[in-house]
């Protein structure tokens, strides 16, 4: 299941269970259209509960999405959040291949705690409108 919450300026996605690309589009699709988000849009992506393990193709595919749904009003920094050695190696890889589009890369930086990761994107110019 993926999910989203705004706060602030930094829009949350979180990933449990198994999921695909398919629902991650449905709910950018949801999150892009909230009249609650803020533009630019600065993304927290928590993984720690994620059971999906997608493939270099997935992520790809994923990033692409990212990119295809929040445009021009996404901001260019992204934190991800997670737990364990394996979910660490995959937010490397959506680091890298983020990094790699030289039109417009983003910065991706990992953490294992959301409010380090808020403090972040604080830094890079998001504001949260609270401390979950």
């Amino acid at each position: 299941m993926v999910s989203y919450v705004i706060n602030g300026s930094i829009l949350e996605l979180r990933g449990e269970g198994e999921y695909g690309t398919g629902e991650i589009t449905m709910v950018l699709i949801a999150a892009k259209n909230d009249p609650k988000r803020v533009v630019p849009s600065f993304l927290l992506i928590d993984i720690r509960e994620s059971g999906s393990n997608p493939s270099i193709g997935d992520v790809s595919a994923r990033l692409a999405v990212l990119r295809h749904q929040l445009g021009g009003t996404m901001a260019p920094a992204v934190a991800f959040v997670v737990r364990g050695l394996a979910r660490d190696r995959l937010a490397h890889i959506y680091q890298a291949r983020a990094e790699e589009d030289h039109t417009r890369p983003i910065r991706v930086q990992v953490f294992t705690e959301p409010a380090a990761a808020r403090v972040w994107l604080e830094a890079q110019g998001a504001v949260a409108s609270d401390t979950r």
